[in-house]
């Protein structure tokens, strides 16, 4: 089986005015956020506003927790609302059945030595390889392309062994 989620936005974190090189967080719940339907209050672009958000409240952009929490608020705006669950031990199983429904995931791997986070807006089980749309750009084993489009094919086996290296795999699940 085979799914990609259409005209998924795609923001290059390196454009955002705030912290550029630490907002892959913000710029990926962002993108999922847009695309379900919220949009910013007109005050830069929806990525600096989720960071903005994120401080005023003394929240954490590196807490999964506290990243659900300032998307489930920008959510909430929307009838019907858009929700993100954070389960810190999700599988491959558990994202492709929510991509089936049309919504899509946000995942924290091991891209770095400090980690990044990504969308997972597909997958096809003939490639055995999820779709990421990567706002940092695209990723190599020896690195990343900055100058690519972040949008590309990851094998299950390299998926399951940058995100999930201790068995669960880090993910927030998109709904309405």
């Amino acid at each position: 089986m085979a799914v990609e989620l259409k005209d998924f936005p795609f923001w290059k974190q390196l454009d955002n005015e705030l912290n550029p090189y630490g907002a892959c967080n913000v710029t990926s719940i962002g993108m999922c956020l847009y695309f379900l339907g919220v949009r910013g209050n007109g005050d830069g672009q929806l990525e600096d506003q989720l960071y903005r958000a994120m401080e005023s409240r003394g929240l954490s952009r590196h807490s999964p927790q506290d990243l659900a929490v300032i998307a489930n608020h920008y959510g909430a705006r929307l009838k019907p609302p858009i929700h993100d669950n954070f389960i810190a031990n999700a599988d491959l199983s558990d994202i492709k059945k929510h991509l089936d429904l049309g919504f899509p995931t946000v995942v924290h791997g091991y891209f770095t030595s400090f980690g990044h986070i990504v969308c997972v807006i597909g997958y096809d089980d003939k490639r055995q390889a999820v779709l990421i749309q990567d706002p940092y750009g695209e990723w190599y084993t020896n690195g990343y392309d900055n100058s690519a489009d972040g949008r590309y094919w990851l094998s299950y086996r390299t998926l399951n062994r940058l995100c999930a290296p201790d068995g669960g795999i880090w993910t927030h699940f998109f709904s309405r």
